[in-house]
């Protein structure tokens, strides 16, 4: 790849500056302009100030790295770049591979600009680096932030995870209690119903989901349905479909009852603590109009 030298660069980047002033001013400000701008190490405040252009930015290629120290300082350094963004109010689109880095990749990324990987086998077993990559995105992100961890992007039989939807994301979250907070390469984050803690030296990511603060319902006599009281059907069949074990149920796990219409508008119904999730007391409580157990 030729350089073509530090006066053409500095012309393009003004020239593309500008169309990008003058894109924003053809579509109008409802529309949604995104860019891959923020990645670290490409410009020298990671792309914070060119991503004023735009209503957010990918954010990839953080662990492209000659070696395991740079590596974590890499990530360390996206993560900033992330975290400014995301509470500036940027959208951010995190995405990161599953499998290993391919090291072997020779003309197909002499620029170091992309991360080329394996993918991932027939038997590999990619949980701890999913856990890795959500934590890694949970202690960064905002209300406008979204998280791909990817096989590939071919939509293909040989994508292990394409159209898989990861348990995780049914689970209550809830509101972030606050910012993350680091302690040299280890980043924790509390979360309404769930703790989060991820080592970037190590690349290991632990989310400890918690139970609701509605918890699992203990009968009370006078303000639960009769149901709710007793040990009978309608308990073992909340205990059959709390498949993550939180206490409580997701939509998915509600409606697979009866899916319809009546049983979604009955979930949101019941859905008081606007967590998307429903105890033990709510699953219990009549369903709407048509929705039949």
């Amino acid at each position: 790849m030729r350089d073509i030298g530090k006066e053409k660069k500095e012309a393009v980047l003004q020239d593309f500056e500008g169309m990008m002033r003058e894109t924003r001013q053809a579509i109008g400000p409802d529309k949604i302009m995104l860019a891959n701008v923020l990645r670290t190490g490409q410009s020298k405040d990671d792309g914070l100030e060119a991503i004023k252009l735009f209503d957010g930015s990918y954010i990839e290629g953080f662990e492209i790295a000659a070696t395991p120290e740079q590596k974590k300082n890499n990530v360390a350094r996206g993560m900033v770049a992330f975290q400014k963004a995301a509470r500036e109010g940027f959208m951010i689109a995190f995405t990161a591979g599953l499998s290993e880095m391919n090291t072997e990749e020779g003309d197909l990324n002499p620029e170091k600009t992309d991360e080329i990987r394996k993918g991932l086998g027939k038997n590999d077993n990619y949980s701890k680096r999913f856990n890795y990559l959500l934590s890694l995105f949970l202690v960064c992100a905002e209300k406008h932030s979204y998280f791909l961890a990817h096989d590939s992007y071919v939509a293909s039989k040989k994508n292990k995870v394409w159209m898989k939807r990861p348990a995780e994301f049914d689970r209550p979250l809830g509101a972030p209690k606050g910012p993350a907070v680091q302690d040299g390469y280890i980043y924790t984050r509390e979360f309404a119903h769930a703790k989060v803690r991820v080592d970037i030296e190590n690349e290991v990511g632990e989310i400890e989901w918690l139970e609701p603060a509605t918890g699992v319902a203990a009968p009370l006599i006078g303000s639960t349905p009769d149901e709710a009281q007793v040990e009978g059907k309608k308990q073992q069949q909340f205990n059959k479909l709390d498949a993550d074990k939180s206490g409580t149920l997701t939509m998915a796990e509600y409606t697979s009852i009866n899916p319809s219409p009546e049983r979604e508008a009955a979930f949101t119904a019941r859905d008081t603590d606007k967590d998307s999730s429903l105890t033990f007391v709510e699953f219990c409580t009549p369903p709407a109009k048509n929705a039949a157990e």
